[in-house]
């Protein structure tokens, strides 16, 4: 393995001076590197050109936290980690195998998951980036942006200069990938050949792209995963509105006084966000944060309608079967019998048992009727919404994938929230979980697909079966499973009957 990192080499001009990262094993890396910077609540703004050489080999700090996240990741199923916090957050990544500039590989832009509060692009093992690039003939990059109340919150009832506060967040993306177009063919990417792609969260803010004018023309295809939900509260103007209102009469600011806050404590400006939590409870507005709708950002697409330049981007979009595990999921599921599943299973599904049973082995036939307790409803049936809206009115094809793989871990659990990632990333070596049988399968039909898709728009490769568009009369769905495979408007139904019952009661006591 050759390691290079001299004092002058690597480096890569970019367009506010040189960075210089190091390479390893043919790849190079570049970690930290500055693209915008933003007074706090204010619009980013490109980062001022430096004299000489940047070191850019460690990664730059992440969004502060409203709250300390606990340590009770499991990190056999996807492993987690922290980095130094500050409002200062505006930092890229790069991972490439060449740095010609005439190239042209295709970039994948990877945006972090956590919602739009918390997460970094740092804060999965599995994020790496080397692997990614070593074997995909692509160019990978990651960032870090605004977070929670510095990215959301929309103070523009109180000046023109926080106009757009309440999508501060989205708006340092778009500057990020103002930076892949005008500084990735340096590193060997096409900046005509551009994947936007997000898990979660990032799921969400891919999402929120395809639908904000100001980044048309940035990307050109998208990938979300897990990142649409049903049924779930949207943030309105009004909502966020309210929201800055209280938040400001808490810290006994006024109009007049009101860029004090932009010299305040963070600490501070979130102790008092959490003293409103009740009021805003109350009032029935969510407390976590989102992008704000207007004329930056015209809404949720598969609720209010998809912009003409969203319908002409290629989508790939999926979730996982059982999106968020539950500690009190009845062990041993493989021993028990049948008729034993299916009493678990009542206890929970009451009058709707039998439907539900029914329809979940018409589109599981494989698999144990207890995952019924673990089957997810939100994440897929917010999908299947997307999906026939983009149906409706997308003139690029779109893609739709369920990753219902039953992992050998604790007896045996569907695929959860963030499971898929590994395998998108090829690092499956770095996650515990994903060291079994199906492993390295697994790996090449998800890293073939979404590199496929970065290439083309079109996730078909061999290491799948065919994989058709998602159309009306023809919902195709890709289960990546043991073994994968193409089914059509396979679980709507089931979708329907979970619903029912998830609308109406917890899955577990």
């Amino acid at each position: 393995m050759e390691f290079i990192c001299t004092s002058t080499e690597p480096a890569v001009q970019t367009k506010a001076g040189k960075v210089h990262g190091y390479r390893i094993d043919g790849i190079y890396t570049f970690k930290g590197i500055p693209y915008a910077t933003a007074k706090r609540f204010h619009m980013p703004e490109p980062i001022q050109p430096w004299e000489g050489l940047l070191d850019t080999i460690a990664y730059g700090d992440t969004a502060p936290y409203m709250e300390k996240k606990a340590n009770g990741f499991n990190d056999i199923r996807i492993a987690h980690r922290y980095w130094p916090q500050d409002e200062r957050c505006q930092y890229v990544n790069v991972w490439t195998d060449t740095l010609d500039n005439t190239a042209k590989k295709p970039v994948m832009v990877w945006i972090h998951g956590g919602g739009f509060d918390t997460g970094s692009s740092v804060e999965l093992v599995c994020y790496e980036g080397a692997n990614a690039a070593k074997y995909g003939d692509i160019v990978l990059v990651s960032l870090n942006h605004r977070l929670n109340i510095a990215g959301y919150l929309d103070l523009s009832a109180y000046g023109e200069e926080y106009k757009n506060s309440g999508n501060a967040g989205m708006a340092d993306i778009v500057m990020a990938l103002e930076w892949v177009r005008d500084n990735i063919a340096n590193f060997g990417g096409d900046p005509d050949n551009v994947t936007i792609f997000g898990q979660s969260g990032g799921g969400g803010k891919v999402h929120t792209l395809l639908q904000m004018p100001a980044a048309d023309g940035l990307f050109h295809k998208a990938i979300i995963e897990s990142g649409i939900l049903y049924g779930g509260p949207e943030v309105t103007k009004e909502t966020a509105l309210k929201k800055a209102e209280l938040l400001v009469k808490q810290l006994g600011l006024t109009k007049e006084t009101i860029r004090t806050i932009e010299e305040l404590p963070y600490s501070t400006i979130v102790d008092a966000y959490t003293a409103i939590r009740p009021q805003l409870k109350e009032l029935g507005i969510a407390p976590s944060f989102a992008p704000v709708p207007g004329d930056y950002y015209a809404g949720q697409g598969h609720k209010h309608g998809f912009t003409a330049h969203a319908c002409t981007v290629p989508v790939m979009i999926g979730s996982t079967l059982g999106e968020f595990p539950n500690p009190a999921f009845p062990k041993h599921k493989y021993e028990r019998s049948e008729e034993e599943c299916i009493a678990l299973v009542r206890e929970k599904f009451g009058e709707h048992t039998d439907e539900a049973v029914r329809e979940f082995k018409a589109a599981y036939p494989e698999k144990s009727v207890l995952d019924l307790l673990l089957t997810d409803v939100r994440f897929r049936k917010g999908t299947i919404e997307f999906l026939d809206k983009r149906a409706e009115q997308a003139s690029a094809p779109t893609y739709s994938y369920v990753f219902s793989y039953d992992f050998p871990y604790n007896d045996g659990e569907p695929a959860w929230h963030c499971a898929e990632l590994p395998y998108v990333f090829h690092n499956i070596d770095l996650v515990a979980v994903c060291h079994n049988a199906d492993g390295e399968r697994l790996q090449n039909e998800f890293f073939g697909a979404w590199t496929a898709f970065a290439q083309t728009g079109d996730p078909n490769n061999a290491a799948l079966p065919h994989w058709d568009a998602y159309t009306k009369g023809n919902e195709a769905t890709m289960l990546f499973d043991a073994p994968s495979v193409q089914k059509v408007d396979y679980d709507r139904k089931l979708m329907d009957v979970v619903w029912e019952v998830n609308s109406k009661q917890s899955f577990f006591k």
